[in-house]
């Protein structure tokens, strides 16, 4: 079996790459977000490839929203747990809304993330018993964010 692959080179690609290729900056506020897993190496590394990825001035969320929605759902645990869970609410549920906002013409892909989003919350609202039962009502944490990217605001 022929293994040798073919490289193309192609000027357009070149500059495709040039010009989208930037350095991501992920904004401070998200610190919090690292270090609530940051004892668990393989969440912190697989939280900041997300982050890199959702900063990127060229995020595709076809690719993104799966990796998004995976996360929240198997580690929110972490996050309810922790002191700092009610911010880390807010900004995950900033990054649907995000999702959201710039998916608002492509119906398809604007129904996966309000999918995503819903189920994500759902079981937030099933796990709060079990780790916030002294804490307050946590769906504030994400309400005003939440109502900023619905269609008819």
């Amino acid at each position: 079996m022929n293994q040798d692959v073919k490289i193309i080179e192609s000027d357009a690609l070149k500059a495709n790459l040039q010009e989208t290729s930037f350095r991501v900056e992920i904004p401070k506020e998200y610190d919090v977000l690292l270090e609530v897993v940051a004892r668990f190496r393989g969440l912190e590394s697989s939280l900041a490839r997300l982050l890199h990825e959702i900063c990127h001035p060229y995020r595709n969320w076809k690719m993104v929203l799966p990796h998004l929605r995976g996360f929240v759902l198997k580690n929110m645990h972490h996050y309810l747990a922790d002191e700092n869970g009610p911010e880390c609410l807010r900004l995950f549920a900033g990054f649907f809304v995000e999702a959201m906002e710039d998916c608002k013409e492509t119906g398809h892909l604007l129904g996966q993330v309000v999918a995503a989003q819903m189920v994500w919350l759902e079981k937030e609202g099933r796990s709060k018993q079990r780790f916030w039962p002294k804490r307050g009502n946590l769906p504030e944490a994400v309400q005003g964010t939440a109502r900023r990217a619905l269609p008819w605001n």
